[in-house]
């Protein structure tokens, strides 16, 4: 935490003329020695606005621009930021030098929390699998506008590979999201970086799955109402309908059946096979409903 606020990047002092120093973008996980962000512990007593002057340099008559800068307590206490700097070190080796405590390395889910606040995983008709602008997809990456090139190439092999499976279409998002490519590999938390990696991909995972049987089984359950709306007229007069039977638990039991095999059935196509396992949820619905009608 820093002991006091930056405040809005609409501010006045921190529009972009006035080259105010601004918290780092990585936060807690910066480890560039080149870094010209602010670091918690290193930004001295407050920022200060020095307006515009003109002073005498090597005889001449220089303009300095109005700025603003961060000060310490006195003339002589330069904020750790400056000294950081002129050293070129990284912010946790100048945490080690200074003896400022470094945070504990997060969790996965601190590191989902700080990078994607507001991510969930998209459905599979999402148009971020297929058809989002560039904007929209810098801002669900929750990435910086000098990443337009990778999101540009991403998007790209979307209108390309319409026809994608499912596979592919997780892999090209895990490849625009991951955490861990977004530091080098050497970073201390790398680690937790990737396992974080690891969390997006099994929730994106587990919510296509869910989305795929359910897409599976509504197209399923108009099926079944097709096809006993034309067999149920000829079943009743032949004394082999059984009351309470009909589409929605007919497609339940088949679900049931089929479990996570769904995938590979051809139920959808195959009238034929349709027909003969609707006739074993009949037969095993009238076992447990006192038979079928004398």
């Amino acid at each position: 935490m820093f002991s006091y606020s930056f405040g809005l990047p609409t501010d006045p002092w921190n529009q972009k003329s006035l080259n105010s120093p601004l918290p780092c973008s990585a936060g807690v996980y910066c480890t560039s020695p080149h870094c010209i962000g602010v670091h918690p512990g290193e930004e001295g007593l407050k920022r200060k606005y020095f307006p515009g002057r003109q002073i005498q340099r090597d005889g001449k008559t220089v303009t300095q621009n109005p700025c603003v800068r961060l000060v310490g307590k006195d003339k002589n206490d330069v904020p750790g930021y400056y000294r950081r700097r002129t050293k070129k070190l990284s912010w946790p080796d100048w945490c080690k030098q200074e003896g400022i405590p470094l945070p504990l390395m997060p969790t996965p889910q601190q590191i989902i929390g700080s990078f994607l606040p507001n991510w969930s995983p998209p459905s599979l008709s999402s148009p971020i699998f297929e058809g989002a602008t560039v904007n929209e997809l810098l801002q669900h990456f929750n990435l910086p506008s000098t990443a337009t090139t990778k999101v540009s190439g991403y998007l790209l092999r979307c209108q390309l590979m319409k026809t994608r499976s499912i596979v592919q279409k997780q892999s090209d998002y895990m490849s625009m999201i991951s955490i861990s490519f977004r530091y080098s590999p050497d970073h201390p938390w790398q680690p937790m970086f990737m396992e974080a990696d690891q969390m997006i991909g099994s929730l994106l995972a587990r919510a296509h799955v869910s989305e795929a049987r359910n897409i599976f089984g509504d197209a399923l359950y108009a099926k079944v109402i097709d096809h006993l709306s034309k067999s149920e007229p000829l079943a009743r007069e032949k004394k082999l309908w059984v009351e309470g039977f009909n589409a929605k638990k007919a497609t339940g039991m088949l679900m049931e059946f089929l479990g996570n095999d769904y995938v590979n059935s051809t139920l959808l196509q195959n009238e034929v096979e349709l027909n003969d396992m609707l006739s074993e949820c009949m037969i095993a619905y009238a076992e447990n409903n006192g038979g079928f009608p004398a």
